[in-house]
């Protein structure tokens, strides 16, 4: 599990932290299996008493899935829902907020949930649902602490008591899909499925099937966002913005090839992904 998340830091469309976002690194414990915990650094004010109502924020692929979390300071009340992997991208418009409110969110990496919840991922692509149909016991075991704590961090530190109680209970993951995710990793998304079922020597309907069971998504669309994920990380680090030399490092037909396909993960095209994560 070390491994696999030594081989993948997962961005999204604007990393900067704000009032509005910021994020707590797990502990050492955690960190295979979690990307971070993130939500808003304090309580943010209803509308119309804050400065200016937030633009709706552009979410991208990132091959993670996240639990998140509304607190409602006024009335003592959680909203708390589970987010499957996405494909696409999409708008999360900003809520009306009518009184004080905190987020708070686990973001999990894409083979690690299935170790944590009660049940399998074959319909978590592209959901937004209730937390109890994943996690049972959320609300009995940690709403009462999260309502408590009145910081990100101590939320975080509540969170990661009730994970790794969940993982201490849990079963091991099949070394098949384990290997498939670490191949993938590896190649940053350039291995083909073929090549995936004669390394692992499985076939490509089981191969298909434990995909679905632990991530909700095939092996192609899995290798598809960790290609993107990839891109965008060296495009954001700098690493390299030359799409000619992206295209052709990331085996893409030709440059016009490239962005095409970023766009249909980013929602628009390099240059303004670029801008929009700086604004």
């Amino acid at each position: 599990m070390h491994a696999l998340s030594d081989l993948f830091y997962p961005l999204i469309a604007r990393p900067k932290h704000t009032l509005q976002y910021m994020e707590i690194p797990p502990s050492n414990l955690l960190r295979p299996y979690i990307r971070c915990f993130w939500g808003s650094a304090c309580p943010q004010p209803p509308f119309p008493e804050a400065e200016k109502a937030e633009s709706p924020t552009l979410v991208i692929p990132d091959a993670c899935m996240d639990i998140i979390v509304t607190i409602n300071h006024s009335s003592g009340k959680i909203n708390a829902a589970f987010c499957g992997i996405n494909d696409v991208p999409f708008s999360a418009a900003a809520d009306n907020r009518t009184a004080l409110t905190s987020t708070f969110a686990i973001r999990f990496y894409f083979w690690a949930v299935a170790l944590f919840a009660d049940t399998g991922m074959k319909e978590a692509l592209n959901t937004f649902t209730d937390v109890d149909h994943y996690f049972r016991d959320f609300r009995e075991k940690l709403t009462g602490a999260l309502l408590e704590r009145q910081t990100i961090t101590g939320r975080a530190a509540a969170a990661e008591n009730y994970l790794l109680h969940r993982l201490k209970n849990s079963h091991p993951a099949n070394p098949n899909v384990l290997n498939a995710f670490h191949l993938i990793l590896k190649s940053k998304g350039l291995v083909c499925v073929p090549d995936l079922c004669a390394t692992l020597a499985v076939s490509p309907r089981q191969l298909e099937r434990l995909f679905a069971e632990f991530t909700g998504a095939s092996p192609k669309k899995i290798a598809d966002i960790i290609r993107f994920q990839m891109i965008w990380q060296d495009m954001l680090c700098a690493r390299s913005r030359n799409f000619s030399d992206l295209a052709y490092r990331y085996q893409f037909s030709d440059q016009s090839h490239f962005i095409n396909n970023f766009k249909k993960f980013a929602g628009q095209t390099p240059l303004t992904a670029l801008q929009y994560a700086r604004s």
